[in-house]
């Protein structure tokens, strides 16, 4: 995608102008080339959403459901709960050994010298400290193994990385001293004496998304798609 100079702005719709360059018209704004993606995204959501819920139902152990008028219900079944019902998951079983299978040879992210200087080797070896701390903040094998689990029930997953103002550790501010209105200050080290306010720092937030909650450009491989929008 190109974009002009043009500034955001989202309240009156004059927002940044973009050429896909697949097609051979006037150039879109980024609004409207997702409001056109959703248009042409919504009939086949509405046909396919029903069965990505009973597939994740049935991964659940829920098989007593079916799509009855577009809609996952029980209908079919009934709802006489006296009726004892026994059922054996093989769905989750095969859903998790998949998922155990696709994630066994996964693509690593690790930072290598482009030369051997001492600087450029110290370089890499904090690049990969932050990689490794980011690894386990997030908790990424259990997020990519939810992430494969529900690319077999929905056919699609996407990481949506987001900015949290409500994460992240409270900001820390001086403590105002009530009777002079002035920065308390620590006698023995000479430095205001700082106390814990109700704001936090913020913080990146790493969401799963499914195939159903974002947009691509209408193509036969999404991975071919020039772009991507997120449902609100």
């Amino acid at each position: 995608m190109q974009f002009d100079s043009k500034k955001f702005a989202e309240d009156d719709r004059r927002d940044i102008k973009i050429k896909t360059g697949r097609t051979q018209r006037d150039a879109l704004t980024v609004l409207e080339l997702l409001d056109e993606m959703k248009k042409n995204h919504e009939p086949h959501a509405r046909e396919r959403f029903p069965s990505a819920m009973l597939n994740e139902k049935y991964f659940h152990g829920k098989q007593f459901v079916d799509i009855v008028d577009e809609k996952v219900d029980n209908a079919i079944w009934g709802d006489d709960n006296a009726l004892p019902r026994v059922s054996l998951n093989y769905v989750s079983n095969n859903v998790l050994s998949y998922a155990a299978r696709i994630l066994e040879d996964r693509p690593t992210v690790k930072g290598w010298p482009s030369d051997p200087s001492r600087y450029d080797a110290a370089a890499t070896e904090m690049a990969n400290s932050l990689i490794q701390y980011l690894h386990q903040k997030i908790d990424l094998d259990a997020m990519m193994m939810r992430a494969a689990v529900l690319a077999q029930c929905h056919g699609s997953i996407a990481i949506k990385p987001t900015w949290d103002p409500d994460a992240g550790p409270f900001l820390k501010v001086p403590h105002i001293d009530e009777e002079t209105g002035l920065p308390q200050v620590d006698p023995q080290t000479d430095e205001p004496v700082m106390v814990e306010s109700e704001e936090r720092a913020g913080d990146l937030r790493w969401d799963l998304v499914t195939i159903f909650g974002y947009l691509t450009d209408p193509v036969e491989d999404e991975r071919d798609s020039m772009g991507c929008g997120f449902r609100p």
